[in-house]
């Protein structure tokens, strides 16, 4: 999954500490239970991974356009993109693909015993791939990254419009989504981010200090 740069050539102080991260999700195994129904709900509305790419390349913030470009060699220009216009794009593809493919993955671990530590252990490899990628970070993309992936996730769930609900004396179809089911999505990937950033951190720590040596 390739996700916002930031040019390495910029030698600005590393925003967080290679040792930053959380140690424990805290996800009661309600809300376990929950991410796994919600995301298999939200995948049969939508294609998550291509959502979010879409998101990506709509905001600003992300430079997520920049990277694609850098990437592909093409110009992508101005204008907002839709989902078919990811789905049109082979690396955008590819990319919502890898999104998919690693939610599909970190899911199937929520209900095992040791979860904490797997998902852990794939978001560490994810960061690090970023980083043999030279996908480089500004501490805003991380946070643009997670809320556009929170969006897409909800956003899908909205398509859901099964729920009924009596308002004012009548009957009318309500989208919503339970804040416990946002609650859950919101711990679970801001887990996966703080350990995909310490592990990028801590290699471009690393590298840091080998070129001053």
């Amino acid at each position: 999954m390739d996700l916002p740069l930031r040019d390495s050539r910029q030698s600005s102080p590393l925003p967080d500490s290679p040792s930053a991260g959380p140690r424990s999700i805290n996800l009661s195994i309600s809300e376990r239970q929950c991410i796994c129904a919600s995301w298999e709900k939200a995948s049969n509305q939508s294609d998550i991974g291509c959502e979010l790419v879409a998101r990506l390349l709509n905001d600003n913030r992300t430079r997520f356009r920049a990277l694609l470009e850098c990437k592909s060699g093409g110009y992508l220009g101005s204008g907002n993109y839709t989902t078919e216009d990811v789905n049109g794009m082979k690396r955008a593809r590819s990319v919502a693909d890898g999104v998919n493919c690693f939610f599909n993955k970190v899911i199937s671990k929520l209900m095992d015993t040791n979860y904490i530590d797997e998902i852990q252990d794939l978001s560490l490899q994810l960061g690090a791939m970023h980083f043999r990628m030279k996908v480089w970070f500004q501490a805003e993309n991380w946070l643009c990254v997670k809320n556009c992936l929170l969006d897409s996730v909800i956003s899908a769930l909205l398509k859901d419009t099964k729920g009924t609900y009596v308002i004012c004396g009548g009957i009318k179809k309500v989208q919503t989504v339970e804040k416990h089911t946002t609650h859950a999505w919101f711990k679970f990937v801001q887990f996966i981010i703080q350990n995909m950033k310490k592990d990028f951190w801590l290699l471009v720590f690393c590298l840091s200090q080998t070129l001053q040596n």
